[in-house]
C-alpha cells in the first residue's frame, strides 16, 4: 500500500508527458537542424505590458527558432506604456537583430489597442510576411512553432487557408508538471486536419496568439475591440471567420503553444464584480456578432453558437448559488436572455463542450429562454448504499415534474435549489429510494431514462452487480473506528467522542489518528488513548481495513488515500469542527458523507430544507457538538477578554505542497485586518478597560495567521493563548471579541457576552465565505461594531460582562440541546447507519 492523493490520481495521466517527455522534447530540439528557407514569410504582433521576468524566455523562444529567425520572421512589439525594465532587455535584442525586431512604445491602452497599433505599423510597413502572430510576450514558442506551421504549409499549398492553429499547452511555473495539455478544446489536435470554416462544429478557436492568420485575408476595418479587457481574442476570430466563411483552418498537432500560467496570477474565471462587469461587455458583444451573422447568412452557424455557450458555460456556472448584491445589480439575465434568444434551441441541446451538464441545459431554457428543455426526464443514480439495498436517485426540473416514481419506496428525499444570482435556475431533486422489485416495475415503465457512471442503462443488471461488487468489499471490513481531529491537533469533536465511547466499553477496535509531530500526541499516550501516528504504514493498512472513519475534518489523507474510491465502502462521519453558520455547499458537496453532525435547529434546516446543499435528513442529524457535554461541566470563571478572529484567505501565503505549510506573504502588514487588530490590541482604552475591570487581555490569533505575530504591537500584560485547551480558555473569558469565527457559539454556548468586530464584512463574505442562514444583526449573540470607536463604546456599557438580552434568549433559542448527552445522541446515530 502506500499514499496517492486524488489529485495525484487525477494528474497521473499527464505526469509522463508534463514532467518528463516534454522537457526531454525540448531538450533535443535544439540539436535538430535548422531550416533557413522557408516556404512563407512570418511576422508576429506582441503587445507588452510590466513582463520584464518574462520578456528574455519569450524572446530566446522566437529568436532559436529551427526556422530561421534572421531569414523568416519578423517581431514587432508593442509596448502599452510599461514601467519596469522590458525597454532594456529589448533593447539589447534590437541592437542584434535591428532588421528582425520593431519597437513601438504608446501609452498604456490594453492589449486591443496594442495590437490594433501593431496592425497599422504592419500595413504602412514593408514587412513582406503573408502571416500574422499575435503572441503574448510572457508566453513561449516552442521551438518548432513556425518550423511545423511552414512545413504544413509546404505541404498543403491551399489558397484557401486563412488560419493555421498551434496546440495551446499550459507552462505551470514552479511545478514539478510544468507542461500540462490539458486544454478542454485539445481534441483539436489529436491529429492533424483541416476544416471548412462553415463545418467547423465544435472545432473552436478561441485565442489568437496561438494561431497564424493569412495577411491577405485580414480585413482592413478588422480590428480587436478596445473596450474588450477579457474575450477580445474571440470576437477578432469570429469577425474574421464570418468575413472568411469560404475559407479553411488547419489544426496542426505538432505545432506547439506554452502559454504561461503565472504562479501568482488571479484567474479571470472568477466571480469578482469587476471581471463580472468585464465580461458583461463581452457578452454585449456576443448579441452583436450574432446579430451580424443572421444579417450576412441568414442563420447561426453550429461553430458560432459553440463558441458563445463555451463562453457563456464558465461565466454562469461561476455564479451559480453565489451570493453577491454587486454583481446581482448589474442584472446579467438580462442580458444573457437576449444572447439566448438568438441562439437556436438545436445547438444548446447538442452542446457538449466544457463539461456542461443536463442540468446547465434545462436552467438555460428556463432561465434564459423562458421554455422547458423538451426531453424525456433523465435520472441519474448517484450513490448506492449497499447495506441497506437503496439508491440515491437525482433529477433537475425547472418548475414542474411528472411523477415517475409510482411503486417505489422514497426512504428520504431532498428539494436542491440551484439559483443564478438569487434567480430560480433549476430544481435538483434527491430520492433515496429501496432497490426492490417496486423500482423495479417503475423502471419498467421507462417513463425516464436512467443513468448510471454516465451511461444510459438499458436494463438493471448493471447495478445488481455493481451491489454485489460492493457488499463484498464491505464483508472484507474489520471492526475498526478511526478517530481524528486535524494532523497536527485534537482537542475537538473526535477526541472528546473518542474519550465517551472508551469510557463506555464499545465492542469496536477504535483508534485515534494524530501526526507524531502532535503536541497532543504525548498527553493523549499518557491517557491511555489508542494512538496511530498518521504517518505511518500501519495508519493506511487500518485505514484499508476500517468500517467507519470519524472526524471533526474533511482531511485528504482520508478520503484520497487510496484514490476517489478510498471511501467508497466505508462510512464518513464528519462531526464538524464548529457549528456552521456561513454557505460552504461548492465544497462540502464535493465529499462523500454517510453521517453529518449539526447541533442547531436553524443550522440543521440550512442543510436539509430547500438550499444547495445535496444532504438529506438521512445523512444530517441534530444531536449537538460532542465537545460541548464536556464544556457545560467546566466551572465558569471571567477572567480573560478574548481576542479571537479568524483569518482572511487573500492575506495569507498560498499553500505549497512541497513546503507543507503556506508561504509568507511579505505584504501582510499593508492588510486592513492587520492594521484594524493591531490597533485594536494596541489600543489605550481596551488596555485601561481591563486594568480598571480586573480582566486580563487574552490574544488567540488563528494558526493561518501565527506566522506573523511578531508585526502586531502586543503589550507585555496581553496573555497569548497557545491554541490549546481552548475549552478551559472559554470557560475563564469574561467577554469575547471576534469577527466570522464560529468560537461565537461555544462562547454563547456557556452564556457570555461576544462583541463582533465587522470593518471588513463585504470583503470577506466576497473572498473568504459566502454568507448563511445566520444573520449576525438578528441573530447573533452581542453587537455587530464596524471600527474602533463602536466597538469600545459597547464595550465599556458592559464592564461587568454580563449576557444580555436580547442575545442570552437568542442562545437560549438557538441551540438544540444542553442536557450533556451529545456524544450519547452520536453514538447513537453511528450505529444506526449499520440497521
Amino acid at each position: 500500500m502506500f499514499y496517492l492523493s486524488e489529485n495525484t490520481l487525477k494528474l497521473s495521466r499527464y505526469f509522463f508527458k508534463g514532467a518528463l517527455l516534454y522537457p526531454c522534447i525540448n531538450f533535443f530540439k535544439k540539436f535538430l537542424l535548422k531550416k533557413y528557407k522557408a516556404r512563407q514569410s512570418y511576422v508576429i504582433i506582441s503587445p507588452l505590458y510590466n513582463c520584464a521576468k518574462y520578456l528574455d524566455d519569450f524572446l530566446l523562444s522566437i529568436i532559436n527558432q529551427r526556422l530561421d529567425f534572421k531569414r523568416n520572421i519578423t517581431l514587432i512589439l508593442v509596448d502599452d506604456g510599461s514601467n519596469d525594465e522590458s525597454f532594456f532587455i529589448i533593447k539589447k535584442y534590437l541592437k542584434k537583430y535591428p532588421k528582425n525586431i520593431h519597437y513601438i512604445y504608446k501609452q498604456n491602452e490594453g492589449v486591443s489597442s496594442a495590437r490594433n497599433l501593431g496592425l497599422s505599423y504592419l500595413k504602412k510597413s514593408d514587412i513582406k510576411a503573408t502571416f500574422v502572430n499575435f503572441a503574448d510576450s510572457d508566453d513561449i514558442l516552442d521551438r518548432n512553432f513556425f518550423y511545423e506551421m511552414d512545413k504544413f504549409l509546404t505541404k498543403k499549398n491551399d489558397k484557401n487557408l486563412a488560419m493555421l492553429c498551434a496546440n495551446f499547452i499550459f507552462y505551470r511555473e514552479r511545478r514539478v508538471v510544468r507542461y500540462k495539455d490539458s486544454h478542454s478544446l485539445n481534441f483539436k489536435f489529436k491529429k492533424t486536419c483541416v476544416k471548412d470554416i462553415k463545418n467547423l462544429d465544435t472545432f473552436i478557436q478561441l485565442a489568437t496568439n496561438s494561431v497564424l492568420f493569412k495577411r491577405e485575408f485580414l480585413d482592413d476595418n478588422l480590428h480587436f475591440e478596445k473596450d474588450l479587457s477579457y474575450g477580445e481574442d474571440v470576437i477578432f476570430i469570429l469577425t474574421f471567420f464570418l468575413q472568411n466563411y469560404d475559407k479553411k483552418v488547419a489544426f496542426l498537432k505538432e505545432a506547439r503553444y506554452y502559454y504561461r500560467k503565472r504562479f501568482n496570477k488571479t484567474s479571470l474565471l472568477d466571480s469578482s464584480p469587476s471581471r463580472v462587469k468585464y465580461k458583461l461587455i463581452y457578452a454585449d458583444f456576443f448579441e452583436e456578432i450574432l446579430r451580424k451573422y443572421k444579417q450576412d447568412l441568414g442563420f447561426i452557424p453550429s461553430f458560432l453558437s459553440n463558441t458563445i455557450l463555451y463562453n457563456i458555460f464558465y461565466f454562469v456556472d461561476g455564479l451559480l448559488n453565489v451570493k453577491n448584491e454587486e454583481i446581482k445589480s448589474l442584472n446579467l439575465s438580462f442580458h444573457l436572455r437576449k444572447i439566448f434568444t438568438l441562439l437556436p434551441n438545436e445547438h444548446i441541446v447538442n452542446f457538449k463542450l466544457c463539461g456542461i451538464k443536463h442540468f446547465h441545459k434545462i436552467g438555460f431554457f428556463h432561465l434564459f429562454k423562458n421554455e422547458t428543455l423538451q426531453a424525456k426526464q433523465r435520472v441519474f443514480i448517484e450513490k448506492l448504499d449497499e447495506k441497506k439495498d437503496e439508491l440515491l436517485l437525482s433529477f433537475f426540473y425547472a418548475k414542474n415534474y411528472e411523477n415517475f416514481l409510482k411503486n417505489s419506496k422514497i426512504t428520504a428525499e431532498k428539494i436542491r435549489k440551484i439559483s443564478f444570482l438569487d434567480e430560480d435556475f433549476v430544481y435538483e431533486k434527491r430520492l433515496w429510494i429501496k432497490f426492490d422489485e417496486a423500482f423495479k416495475k417503475d423502471f419498467d415503465h421507462r417513463a425516464f431514462i436512467l443513468e448510471f457512471k454516465g451511461k444510459e442503462l438499458k436494463n438493471l443488471n448493471q447495478l445488481y452487480k455493481e451491489l454485489k461488487s460492493l457488499k463484498k468489499r464491505r464483508a472484507r471490513n474489520d471492526k475498526i473506528w478511526l478517530f481524528a481531529d486535524s494532523n497536527l491537533r485534537a482537542d475537538d469533536n473526535a477526541e472528546h467522542l473518542y474519550r465517551y465511547l472508551r469510557h463506555k466499553r464499545i465492542d469496536k477496535k477504535i483508534y485515534f489518528v494524530l501526526s507524531k509531530k502532535s503536541e497532543d500526541f504525548k498527553r493523549l499516550f499518557d491517557e491511555g488513548f489508542n494512538l496511530v501516528d498518521l504517518n505511518s504504514f500501519k495508519f493506511l493498512y487500518l485505514l484499508f481495513r476500517a468500517d467507519k472513519i470519524i472526524s471533526s475534518h474533511i482531511d485528504r489523507y482520508f478520503y484520497g488515500a487510496f484514490g476517489k474510491n478510498t471511501l467508497v465502502t466505508k462510512d464518513f462521519i464528519f462531526l464538524q469542527h464548529g457549528i456552521l453558520e456561513k454557505e460552504i455547499s461548492a465544497w462540502l458537496n464535493q465529499r462523500k458523507i454517510d453521517l453529518l453532525i449539526t447541533s442547531a435547529k436553524p443550522e440543521f434546516k440550512s442543510f436539509v430544507d430547500e438550499s444547495a446543499y445535496k444532504l438529506s435528513e438521512k445523512e444530517v442529524k441534530l444531536t449537538g457538538l460532542a465537545r460541548h457535554d464536556r464544556l457545560l461541566t467546566l466551572k465558569k470563571e471571567k477572567k480573560y477578554i478574548l481576542i479571537m478572529p479568524t483569518w482572511r484567505r487573500d492575506i495569507v501565503g498560498a499553500f505549497s505542497k512541497k513546503l507543507g505549510t503556506r508561504r509568507i506573504n511579505k505584504n501582510f502588514t499593508q492588510s486592513l485586518y492587520f492594521k484594524k487588530y493591531n490597533e485594536l490590541l494596541s489600543s489605550y482604552e481596551l488596555l485601561n478597560f481591563c486594568e480598571k475591570n480586573s480582566y486580563e487581555l487574552c490574544f488567540n490569533p488563528h494558526p493561518n495567521i501565527l506566522p506573523y505575530l511578531n508585526f502586531f504591537r502586543l503589550d507585555k500584560g496581553i496573555k497569548l493563548a497557545n491554541g490549546k485547551n481552548l475549552q478551559e480558555l472559554f470557560a475563564k473569558t469574561a467577554l469575547l471579541i471576534t469577527d466570522y469565527s464560529s468560537v461565537a457559539f461555544d462562547v454563547a454556548k456557556l452564556s457570555k457576552p461576544v462583541l463582533y468586530y465587522h470593518f471588513d464584512k463585504e470583503s470577506f463574505f466576497l473572498t473568504q465565505w459566502q454568507s448563511g442562514y445566520f444573520d449576525y444583526e438578528k441573530d447573533g449573540f452581542g453587537a455587530v461594531c464596524k471600527n474602533l470607536n463602536e466597538l469600545l463604546a459597547e464595550l465599556y456599557k458592559n464592564e461587568k460582562c454580563e449576557f444580555k438580552e436580547p442575545f442570552l434568549s437568542r442562545a437560549r433559542a438557538f441551540f438544540a440541546f444542553n442536557d450533556g448527552k451529545n456524544c450519547e445522541r452520536i453514538y447513537k446515530e453511528i450505529l444506526s447507519l449499520d440497521l
